[in-house]
This record gives C-alpha cells, structure tokens and sequence, in this order.
C-alpha cells in the first residue's frame, strides 16, 4: 500500500495533498529504466507517475545555449557545458517551478538511476522526513546519497532538531568551501527551491548538482546529507553524452536595475535570518 506521506509531483498538481511530493526524473523514451526501478524497490506509482525529464539530445546544441546565462555559467566553470548538463538542469528546474505550484513542503527528487541502498526504503525515508517536517520551515536541502569520494566525513557534524522520537539519521555539512555532487537524490523545501530559482535569472549558469555554489550564493541555508546513505547511482548503465555546446559570450536581455536590487536585498536578507537559525537553534522549534 502506498505511504500518503508522498505522493507523486503529478497528482499533486491535479489538486491531490501530501507533505511531500516525488519527482521521479525520467526520459519518455526509456522505459527499461523505470521498469528496472520498480525491480530496485521503488513504490510503483513513482515511477508510473515520473516527471518527463530531458536531455536536449534531439536538440540543435545553439537550442541548447538559449537557456544558459553564458558569461556567468563561463565565469562559473571555465569551460563550456555539454547539451546533457542543459538538459539536466532544465529538468530539475521544472520540477522545482511544479513543486512551487503545490501546497507540499518538502519535494523528493529522485533521477532514474537511483539504487535504494535498504529493502525498507519507504521506513529509511521516513526516519529523515518525519523530522524535517517538525522543524521550522527554513531553506534546506539534504542529499540522500553523496558518493564516499566527495565527502569528507571531517565536514559532517550531528544535526540536532526540536523534534520528538530519537535522532535523525543526519549529518550537517558544515565546511562551505568543500564541494557536494550528484543531484541522483535529494529532498528540497519549498524555500530552498524558491532560492534555488531566483539565482537564475538570466538562464542557467549553476550545473544541476552544483550544492556547494548554491549555498554559497545564499539559496540553502543548510545542507544535511543522509548517513547512512539510501540512494547510490547506478554507475554501469550508461548515461547520454555529447560534446561541449558551442557557445559565444553574447549575453542576452539584462534584467532591470530594479530588479537586480529586489534581488540582492532578498538574498542579504535571507542570509542573515538563515545564520540568526544557526546561532540560536531554538527558532527551529
């Protein structure tokens, strides 16, 4: 029987409710994929009801440079992106602008080479959501499954909240100049996801699973990784790829000066309530 603590992204937007919405990140085209998802332990009807994701493959790789924010993804990274990143990007992206549009609080993105680690999943799952759900809305994000070579476990700290029941099984990433990869898994409030958004004004210049450069602009006040971990990535089944999009460094319309400082007094101010939270952990109740 399904758990009505979740339900997929879809029904949620045809005006069903549950705490947390699930994205399932999955091509159209690959079917075999979820087919295998259902065999991994994953609840049928998130992967019958995945969110159509994209890779721009089908696309002209000029196509897939209209949806980048060029000089900024340039001064980011040094390099150009390739149409797979594009499109990853994008299909996070809608995920999040869909989530937005529901009343859930927390959105599970999961992409479809995801490997549940744990035969009980849904209870695993439960032990960090039920938690994130007493605390005080605030923007954060947790990664359900970081590879061991990305993470220090010098940077992680046990993670306290105002909750009843016994700890979480959480890990605060406390070093803000360490990089957090893969977007394979992750769960995401509606705050978070709002910030996430408003960074991006211009077109995409932060890669998918870019963690570490959102938190630093503002977008996630903190960032918890799940230990153990429930999700690994399926590192045989191939993935798409394809040569770095030709790009030039014309950049599109500006957004107003307005704008830009609508923009910037938001995320000071975001900012600074979010570091007010972690010097006085008793707001979180």
């Amino acid at each position: 029987m399904a758990d009505p603590l979740y339900l997929p992204l879809r029904d949620l937007l045809d005006g069903q409710s549950a705490p947390v919405a699930v994205a399932l990140l999955s091509l159209v085209d690959c079917p075999e994929r979820r087919a295998t998802l259902v065999q991994r332990g994953l609840p049928p009807a998130w992967v019958e009801r995945y969110w159509p994701g994209t890779d721009l493959r089908h696309e002209p790789s000029a196509h897939a440079a209209t949806f980048l924010d060029v000089k900024a993804s340039w001064k980011q990274y040094g390099r150009n992106w390739r149409t797979s990143e594009v499109g990853c990007a994008l299909s996070h992206r809608s995920a999040l602008r869909a989530f937005l549009a529901t009343s859930a609080r927390l959105l599970l993105v999961l992409e479809d080479d995801v490997i549940p680690t744990t035969p009980d999943l849904l209870p695993a799952l439960h032990r960090i959501v039920a938690p994130l759900l007493c605390v005080r809305p605030q923007a954060l994000l947790c990664h359900l499954g970081p590879r061991p070579e990305h993470l220090d476990p010098t940077d992680l700290r046990p993670l306290r909240l105002a909750h009843p029941g016994p700890p979480p099984p959480l890990r605060l990433h406390q070093n803000r100049t360490k990089p957090l990869w893969r977007a394979h898994a992750y769960l995401i409030s509606r705050e978070a996801a709002e910030r996430c958004l408003s960074l991006e004004p211009r077109g995409l210049w932060l890669l998918a699973d870019d963690w570490q450069q959102r938190r630093q602009a503002g977008a996630l006040g903190l960032l918890l990784v799940a230990h153990p971990a429930i999700f690994q990535q399926d590192d045989v089944t191939p993935s798409t790829q394809q040569e770095p999009i030709p790009i030039s460094l014309s950049s599109g319309p500006s957004p107003s000066l307005c704008r830009r400082v609508r923009a910037g007094l938001r995320h000071r101010w975001l900012t600074f309530r979010d570091r007010l939270l972690r010097r006085r952990p008793h707001l979180l109740r």
